[in-house]
């Protein structure tokens, strides 16, 4: 499901914004739970822009949480899962190129990883 409430225009480099959702939403793919859906939230308002990607399935262990964005760090893979352990490092850079941050959240419920961008100041916008 995409569910999208961005009435403001939003100053990001669109093919590295894209690249970042595509790593985040294959992560939501490869460790969610088949059988359920992915959902994708971007929010816009005054404070600046989030974008979520939120998937159901087993949580992520607690002990791989402060590893997440570690370039070449995966933590544990089924054997059909393939990778190098860059798309989270990568998007996190991604982020931090725009100003922004990205942080995760994991439990029996759902798995969030939420993309938050600070609002562009009238100084910065020209």
């Amino acid at each position: 499901m995409l569910d999208v409430d961005a009435p403001a225009a939003v100053n990001v480099d669109a093919g590295r914004l894209s690249q970042m959702i595509s790593n985040l939403l294959g992560n939501a793919i490869t460790y969610g739970a088949p059988d359920e859906p992915i959902n994708i939230v971007a929010r816009s308002s005054d404070a600046g822009f989030r974008i979520q990607v939120i998937n159901k399935g087993p949580p992520i262990p607690a002990q791989a949480m402060p590893h997440l964005f570690t370039a070449f760090h995966q933590g544990d893979v089924l054997p059909n899962q393939k990778g190098l352990g860059l798309g989270l490092y990568i998007s996190q850079e991604i982020a931090r190129a725009h100003g922004g941050q990205i942080s995760a959240t994991s439990t029996d419920d759902s798995t969030i990883f939420t993309a938050t961008f600070a609002a562009r100041t009238d100084q910065q916008k020209r």
